[in-house]
């Protein structure tokens, strides 16, 4: 389908150069735009999106962004300050 497409281009986009732009299409895609509810699976859905880079700070940040809409303060903070490092 053109979503698995879409899916298949923006992840290996991001494997070879992690863009914080590629994050809201990625959500997007999915179906879990930013301010809808359902934070957990956005974890795991930017987890997916992720996995490739996920020490590169853009993933960190995405990581943290993530975490925070799902209320998970403590984890957000680390990947904030991991982006920072």
């Amino acid at each position: 389908t053109d979503k698995r497409k879409a899916r298949k281009t923006i992840a290996k986009a991001y494997a070879l150069n992690p863009r914080p732009e590629l994050v809201p299409v990625w959500l997007q895609v999915h179906g879990a735009q930013a301010a809808q509810p359902g934070a957990m699976d956005q974890i795991a859905i930017v987890e997916r999106l992720t996995r490739e880079q996920p020490d590169h700070p853009v993933s960190d940040l995405a990581m943290a962004e993530a975490n925070h809409r799902a209320g998970l303060w403590g984890v957000a903070r680390r990947h904030a300050l991991q982006a920072l490092e």
